[in-house]
C-alpha cells in the first residue's frame, strides 16, 4: 500500500476517533457500538473526502426521528425542525467530522479535499451492507457499515472506499 492511501482499517479507525470527539464536544454525549440494521426507508447524509488515489464516501444514516433528534441536539433546539433544517444540520455534523478526519490524516495524505454534504430524505436504497465490489478500469469499492448509539439514536455509519489500482 502507497503512504498516499489508508486502508479501510485506517479510515474506521480514523472515522471513529474524530466521531467520538465530535459527539462529545458538539453533541454533549458519548457514542457506542451496537447492533443495529438500516430501516425500512432511512434518511441518509453524506459528504465525500477525496484525494487522486483514494477517496472516501462519509456517512450517516438513520431513521427519520434519529435524524430529527441529532439535528435538534445539534442546534440545541428542541423544537421540531423542518426536513430541510435537518438536512443542513447532518452536512454541518459531516462537514465537522470530516474536518477532523482531513487533520488527522494530513501527512498519510496530503491534498486530501472535502467535498459537499448531500442530505437524502426519503431513501428507498436497499439495506446496507459491507463489503468489497471490484469495478472496471482498475478502481475497487470497499463498503463498512458500525452501527452505533449517537444521542440514543441507532446510526449507521458508513464508509465507502473507493482505490484507483496502480496509483
Amino acid at each position: 500500500m502507497s503512504t498516499l492511501e489508508l486502508s479501510m482499517d485506517d479510515w474506521r479507525a480514523t472515522v471513529r476517533r474524530s466521531l467520538d470527539d465530535l459527539a462529545l464536544r458538539s453533541l454533549g454525549t458519548q457514542v457506542a457500538l451496537t447492533d443495529g440494521e438500516a430501516p425500512g426507508h432511512p434518511w441518509a447524509a453524506w459528504v465525500p473526502l477525496m484525494s487522486v488515489h483514494d477517496s472516501l464516501r462519509l456517512g450517516l444514516l438513520a431513521n427519520p426521528e434519529g435524524c430529527q433528534q441529532l439535528a435538534r441536539t445539534f442546534v440545541g433546539d428542541e423544537a421540531e425542525l423542518t426536513e430541510s433544517e435537518v438536512g443542513d444540520a447532518l452536512g454541518e455534523i459531516l462537514n465537522i467530522l470530516a474536518g477532523c478526519v482531513k487533520r488527522d490524516v494530513a501527512d498519510r495524505l496530503p491534498g486530501l479535499r472535502i467535498g459537499l454534504p448531500i442530505f437524502l430524505p426519503h431513501s428507498t436504497g436497499g439495506p446496507v451492507q459491507a463489503g468489497n465490489t471490484r469495478t472496471a478500469g482498475g478502481q475497487s469499492v470497499e463498503t463498512d457499515v458500525t452501527w452505533l448509539r449517537v444521542s440514543d439514536v441507532l446510526t449507521g455509519l458508513i464508509l465507502v472506499r473507493y482505490h484507483h489500482e496502480g496509483g
